[in-house]
Protein backbone atom coordinates (compact mmCIF):
# COMPACT_ATOMS: atom_id res chain seq x y z
CA UNK A 1 0.00 0.00 0.00
CA UNK A 2 1.27 3.50 -0.82
CA UNK A 3 2.37 6.08 1.72
CA UNK A 4 1.37 9.72 2.10
CA UNK A 5 3.03 12.78 3.55
CA UNK A 6 1.65 16.30 3.63
CA UNK A 7 2.19 19.67 5.24
CA UNK A 8 -0.15 22.58 5.86
CA UNK A 9 1.49 25.68 7.34
CA UNK A 10 0.61 29.27 8.06
CA UNK A 11 4.01 30.38 6.77
CA UNK A 12 6.56 28.86 4.38
CA UNK A 13 8.71 26.14 5.97
CA UNK A 14 11.55 24.00 4.68
CA UNK A 15 10.66 20.30 4.47
CA UNK A 16 13.80 18.65 3.02
CA UNK A 17 14.55 16.62 6.14
CA UNK A 18 10.96 15.41 6.43
CA UNK A 19 11.00 14.26 2.80
CA UNK A 20 14.34 12.48 3.25
CA UNK A 21 13.00 10.60 6.27
CA UNK A 22 9.76 9.79 4.46
CA UNK A 23 11.38 8.32 1.34
CA UNK A 24 13.35 5.84 3.44
CA UNK A 25 10.15 3.76 3.11
CA UNK A 26 10.46 3.70 -0.71
CA UNK A 27 12.04 0.24 -0.60
CA UNK A 28 8.53 -0.96 0.35
CA UNK A 29 6.90 1.47 -2.10
CA UNK A 30 9.11 1.21 -5.18
CA UNK A 31 6.81 2.15 -8.06
CA UNK A 32 7.19 5.91 -8.13
CA UNK A 33 7.11 9.16 -6.23
CA UNK A 34 5.30 12.46 -6.55
CA UNK A 35 5.45 15.92 -5.02
CA UNK A 36 2.90 18.73 -5.23
CA UNK A 37 3.71 22.26 -4.09
CA UNK A 38 0.26 23.63 -3.28
CA UNK A 39 1.39 26.94 -1.85
CA UNK A 40 -0.70 29.93 -2.82
CA UNK A 41 -3.50 27.83 -4.30
CA UNK A 42 -1.42 26.47 -7.17
CA UNK A 43 -0.49 22.84 -7.88
CA UNK A 44 3.09 22.48 -9.13
CA UNK A 45 3.62 18.74 -9.51
CA UNK A 46 6.75 16.68 -10.05
CA UNK A 47 6.54 12.91 -10.27
CA UNK A 48 8.37 9.94 -11.69
CA UNK A 49 7.76 6.17 -12.01
CA UNK A 50 11.07 5.42 -10.28
CA UNK A 51 11.81 4.30 -6.73
CA UNK A 52 12.27 7.53 -4.76
CA UNK A 53 15.57 6.43 -3.21
CA UNK A 54 16.97 5.73 -6.72
CA UNK A 55 15.78 8.96 -8.34
CA UNK A 56 18.42 11.39 -9.60
CA UNK A 57 15.61 13.87 -10.27
CA UNK A 58 14.49 13.74 -6.65
CA UNK A 59 18.06 14.07 -5.41
CA UNK A 60 18.31 17.21 -7.53
CA UNK A 61 15.08 18.56 -6.03
CA UNK A 62 16.35 17.92 -2.50
CA UNK A 63 19.76 19.47 -3.20
CA UNK A 64 18.09 22.87 -2.80
CA UNK A 65 15.78 24.12 -0.03
CA UNK A 66 12.23 22.88 -0.56
CA UNK A 67 10.20 25.68 1.04
CA UNK A 68 6.42 25.42 0.96
CA UNK A 69 3.33 26.41 2.92
CA UNK A 70 1.25 23.46 1.67
CA UNK A 71 2.42 20.30 -0.08
CA UNK A 72 1.82 16.60 -0.69
CA UNK A 73 4.47 13.91 -1.10
CA UNK A 74 3.61 10.35 -2.14
CA UNK A 75 5.50 7.10 -2.68
CA UNK A 76 3.68 4.41 -4.63
CA UNK A 77 3.26 0.69 -4.15
CA UNK A 78 1.23 -0.14 -7.26
CA UNK A 79 -1.79 -2.40 -6.95
CA UNK A 80 -4.33 -0.94 -9.42
CA UNK A 81 -2.94 0.69 -12.57
CA UNK A 82 0.32 0.18 -14.42
CA UNK A 83 3.72 1.44 -13.28
CA UNK A 84 3.88 4.63 -15.36
CA UNK A 85 4.47 8.34 -14.90
CA UNK A 86 0.78 9.00 -15.49
CA UNK A 87 -0.23 6.72 -12.63
CA UNK A 88 2.05 8.34 -10.05
CA UNK A 89 0.39 10.60 -7.51
CA UNK A 90 -0.62 13.35 -6.92
CA UNK A 91 -3.46 13.92 -9.38
CA UNK A 92 -5.00 17.30 -10.15
CA UNK A 93 -8.00 18.54 -12.14
CA UNK A 94 -10.40 21.47 -12.40
CA UNK A 95 -14.06 21.40 -11.45
CA UNK A 96 -16.76 23.02 -13.60
CA UNK A 97 -16.29 26.37 -11.85
CA UNK A 98 -12.55 26.40 -12.49
CA UNK A 99 -11.44 25.44 -8.97
CA UNK A 100 -8.38 23.19 -8.89
CA UNK A 101 -8.53 19.99 -6.83
CA UNK A 102 -5.46 17.89 -6.03
CA UNK A 103 -5.42 14.44 -4.42
CA UNK A 104 -3.02 11.86 -3.07
CA UNK A 105 -4.51 8.53 -2.02
CA UNK A 106 -3.39 5.61 0.10
CA UNK A 107 -5.40 2.40 -0.07
CA UNK A 108 -7.41 0.46 -2.65
CA UNK A 109 -10.84 1.11 -4.15
CA UNK A 110 -12.05 -2.41 -4.82
CA UNK A 111 -15.36 -1.23 -6.28
CA UNK A 112 -13.41 0.27 -9.21
CA UNK A 113 -12.21 -3.19 -10.28
CA UNK A 114 -12.84 -3.62 -13.99
CA UNK A 115 -14.95 -6.62 -14.90
CA UNK A 116 -13.93 -6.51 -18.54
CA UNK A 117 -10.15 -6.44 -18.64
CA UNK A 118 -7.72 -4.27 -16.74
CA UNK A 119 -8.19 -0.50 -16.50
CA UNK A 120 -4.70 0.94 -16.73
CA UNK A 121 -5.62 4.02 -14.70
CA UNK A 122 -5.17 3.99 -10.94
CA UNK A 123 -8.11 3.76 -8.61
CA UNK A 124 -6.84 7.02 -7.09
CA UNK A 125 -7.25 8.88 -10.37
CA UNK A 126 -10.82 7.67 -10.51
CA UNK A 127 -11.39 8.81 -6.90
CA UNK A 128 -10.54 12.37 -7.97
CA UNK A 129 -12.80 12.09 -11.03
CA UNK A 130 -15.64 10.91 -8.79
CA UNK A 131 -15.14 13.72 -6.26
CA UNK A 132 -15.13 16.38 -8.98
CA UNK A 133 -18.27 14.86 -10.48
CA UNK A 134 -20.06 15.13 -7.13
CA UNK A 135 -18.80 18.70 -6.63
CA UNK A 136 -19.98 19.67 -10.11
CA UNK A 137 -23.42 18.14 -9.57
CA UNK A 138 -23.81 20.01 -6.28
CA UNK A 139 -22.33 23.24 -7.66
CA UNK A 140 -20.59 23.57 -4.31
CA UNK A 141 -19.18 27.09 -4.00
CA UNK A 142 -18.84 28.16 -0.38
CA UNK A 143 -16.38 26.53 2.06
CA UNK A 144 -19.25 24.92 3.98
CA UNK A 145 -20.81 23.60 0.77
CA UNK A 146 -17.51 22.15 -0.43
CA UNK A 147 -16.88 20.47 2.92
CA UNK A 148 -20.36 18.91 3.01
CA UNK A 149 -20.11 17.78 -0.62
CA UNK A 150 -16.69 16.22 -0.06
CA UNK A 151 -18.08 14.42 3.00
CA UNK A 152 -20.84 12.89 0.86
CA UNK A 153 -18.41 11.82 -1.85
CA UNK A 154 -16.08 10.17 0.67
CA UNK A 155 -19.01 8.43 2.38
CA UNK A 156 -20.00 6.91 -0.96
CA UNK A 157 -16.43 5.91 -1.81
CA UNK A 158 -15.54 4.41 1.57
CA UNK A 159 -18.08 1.56 1.57
CA UNK A 160 -16.07 -1.65 1.19
CA UNK A 161 -12.96 0.29 0.20
CA UNK A 162 -9.67 1.27 1.81
CA UNK A 163 -9.57 5.06 1.52
CA UNK A 164 -7.06 7.41 3.09
CA UNK A 165 -6.61 10.69 1.27
CA UNK A 166 -5.08 14.13 1.34
CA UNK A 167 -7.07 16.58 -0.78
CA UNK A 168 -6.59 20.25 -1.62
CA UNK A 169 -9.16 22.53 -3.25
CA UNK A 170 -6.88 25.58 -3.79
CA UNK A 171 -8.11 27.05 -0.50
CA UNK A 172 -8.42 24.29 2.10
CA UNK A 173 -6.36 21.21 2.93
CA UNK A 174 -8.44 18.09 3.74
CA UNK A 175 -7.45 14.81 5.39
CA UNK A 176 -9.48 11.61 5.68
CA UNK A 177 -8.70 8.11 7.00
CA UNK A 178 -10.97 5.06 6.99
CA UNK A 179 -8.29 2.38 7.56
CA UNK A 180 -7.30 1.99 11.21
CA UNK A 181 -4.11 3.70 12.46
CA UNK A 182 -2.77 4.65 9.03
CA UNK A 183 -2.73 8.46 8.96
CA UNK A 184 -1.05 10.53 11.67
CA UNK A 185 -0.67 14.25 12.33
CA UNK A 186 1.97 16.23 14.17
CA UNK A 187 1.46 19.82 15.32
CA UNK A 188 4.63 21.78 14.58
CA UNK A 189 3.35 25.08 15.98
CA UNK A 190 1.68 27.01 13.19
CA UNK A 191 1.95 24.01 10.88
CA UNK A 192 0.57 20.48 10.73
CA UNK A 193 2.46 17.52 9.29
CA UNK A 194 0.62 14.45 7.99
CA UNK A 195 2.06 11.01 7.34
CA UNK A 196 1.03 7.37 6.99
CA UNK A 197 3.51 6.51 9.74
CA UNK A 198 5.15 8.76 12.36
CA UNK A 199 8.41 10.14 10.99
CA UNK A 200 10.17 10.73 14.32
CA UNK A 201 9.82 10.34 18.07
CA UNK A 202 7.74 13.49 18.48
CA UNK A 203 4.08 13.67 19.48
CA UNK A 204 1.91 12.27 16.69
CA UNK A 205 -1.86 11.87 16.84
CA UNK A 206 -3.96 9.41 14.83
CA UNK A 207 -6.52 11.01 12.55
CA UNK A 208 -10.15 10.39 13.56
CA UNK A 209 -11.51 7.30 11.86
CA UNK A 210 -13.90 7.98 8.96
CA UNK A 211 -14.31 11.68 9.77
CA UNK A 212 -13.22 14.39 7.35
CA UNK A 213 -11.11 17.25 8.69
CA UNK A 214 -10.11 20.47 6.92
CA UNK A 215 -7.17 22.77 7.62
CA UNK A 216 -6.09 26.26 6.68
CA UNK A 217 -2.85 28.06 7.56
CA UNK A 218 -1.69 25.01 9.48
CA UNK A 219 -4.68 24.74 11.81
CA UNK A 220 -7.84 22.58 11.73
CA UNK A 221 -10.93 24.60 10.82
CA UNK A 222 -13.66 22.00 10.32
CA UNK A 223 -14.19 18.46 11.55
CA UNK A 224 -17.10 16.47 10.23
CA UNK A 225 -19.17 13.71 11.70
CA UNK A 226 -18.17 10.08 11.31
CA UNK A 227 -19.16 9.19 7.75
CA UNK A 228 -18.89 6.19 5.51
CA UNK A 229 -17.45 2.88 6.60
CA UNK A 230 -14.17 2.10 8.33
CA UNK A 231 -12.33 -0.57 6.35
CA UNK A 232 -11.30 -3.89 7.90
CA UNK A 233 -8.93 -6.24 6.10
CA UNK A 234 -10.73 -8.81 3.98
CA UNK A 235 -9.16 -12.05 2.70
CA UNK A 236 -10.97 -11.84 -0.65
CA UNK A 237 -9.79 -8.26 -1.22
CA UNK A 238 -6.24 -9.28 -0.32
CA UNK A 239 -6.27 -12.17 -2.81
CA UNK A 240 -7.57 -9.83 -5.51
CA UNK A 241 -4.76 -7.34 -4.83
CA UNK A 242 -2.14 -10.08 -5.10
CA UNK A 243 -3.59 -11.05 -8.47
CA UNK A 244 -3.39 -7.43 -9.66
CA UNK A 245 0.14 -7.06 -8.33
CA UNK A 246 1.29 -10.20 -10.16
CA UNK A 247 0.29 -8.59 -13.48
CA UNK A 248 2.46 -5.48 -13.07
Amino acid sequence: MCQLMGVCSGAPIQINNWIKTFIAASDRNPHGWGFADLSGGKALIEKEAVRASDSARLRGLLSKPVVVSEAFFHIRNATIGDVTYHNCHPFTALDALGRRWTLSHHGSIFSFASSGGRDKRTDSERVLEYIIGVVNAARAVSPDERFATLERALADLSAGNKLNALIHDSEFFYAYMNYHDSLYTRNLGGATLFCTEPLDGGVWEIMPLAALRSYQAGEPVREGRIIGCPYDDDDQDTRWLYQQYSQL
